[in-house]
């Protein structure tokens, strides 16, 4: 059966399903599905796949970015969504659609990715560079729980998902040393595949954060707020057990500034493409904005 190479945008729907048929055999342990159909798939995201018939086969997609980098704003690319049916693999399929997507991109404008450990020398036969970021990470004095939570949002409420968007599109960039802005879509994919408890809404501030607790650690992944929040005051309504350790999923120095950063950190291994500099000291992109 011939192969075809496709650009699916949100508007080709025609596609669309085949895309979210093939996004869990390439990675069994996610969904597009109910991302999609919660009105996750915009204008920015961008698929270029090749088909066998009305099977998608592989693709590489590309998530258009409110980006700051050492203070300014600039517009980033990010790929995503890398990969080949099992039963395609060892055909140099990527090696066609990659050339495809770069030429599609603007030249000198940032291109970045999170990889997997199996495609490290993938990527530079392309331009792309790996470039190291870290965790940052603190312990603290024992936060006990305190019995006046935050509200946990519930994603199948139309009211919280819309509160989500909402936030997300005033809060101020978590980090502006590498970072983002207006990702609430990208916070939703990991809400419905991660976090789906993870969420949670600070009314007097209109904030929402995103955190996961582990034994005697919180793991704060993210932070939409507009304004300055006291983080280490909130603490006790993040938590149902008490805790000793925080980890963040950015570079937190708006909101903690004594945190120690983990240079051995090599989960999702970042790569970039195009002239810009990335900060010289430590830093973590905003992993609810990864892709």
């Amino acid at each position: 059966m011939a192969e075809r190479a496709l650009i699916i945008t949100h508007r080709d729907v025609e596609w669309h399903d085949a895309f979210l048929r093939y996004v869990p055999r390439v990675f069994p342990r996610i969904s597009f599905r109910e991302w999609y159909e919660y009105g996750g798939w915009d204008d920015r995201y961008v698929a270029y796949a090749i088909a066998e018939g009305d099977r998608i086969i592989a693709n590489a997609s590309v998530t258009r970015m409110d980006m700051l980098l050492n203070g300014e704003r600039i517009r980033g690319w990010q790929l995503g969504a890398v990969g080949t049916d099992p039963e395609r693999r060892k055909r140099g399929l990527q090696r066609e659609i990659m050339p495809r997507v770069l030429e599609h991109l603007p030249a000198g404008e940032l291109v970045f990715l999170f990889a997997n450990h199996h495609v490290l020398d993938f990527y530079p036969r392309f331009g792309f560079r790996r470039v190291r970021d870290c965790m940052f990470e603190i312990e603290t004095r024992t936060v006990e729980p305190s019995s006046s939570r935050l509200r946990v949002l519930d994603l199948e409420s139309a009211d919280d998902r819309a509160l989500l968007q909402r936030v997300a599109a005033k809060a101020a960039p978590v980090t502006t040393d590498f970072g983002a802005e207006k990702y609430g879509q990208l916070v939703m994919w990991y809400w419905s595949n991660f976090y789906r408890q993870g969420l949670r809404y600070l009314p007097e501030d209109d904030a929402i954060l995103v955190v996961e607790q582990g034994e005697d650690v919180l793991r704060i992944h993210d932070v939409l707020a507009e304004g300055a929040l006291d983080l280490p005051a909130l603490l006790p309504r993040l938590i149902t057990a008490p805790i000793h350790k925080l980890e963040f999923g950015f570079t937190p120095k708006r909101f903690w500034d004594e945190t120690v950063s983990r240079p051995d950190y090599t989960d999702s291994p970042l790569f970039v493409r195009g002239p810009h500099t990335l900060p010289k000291g430590p830093f973590k992109f905003p992993l609810c904005a990864q892709t």
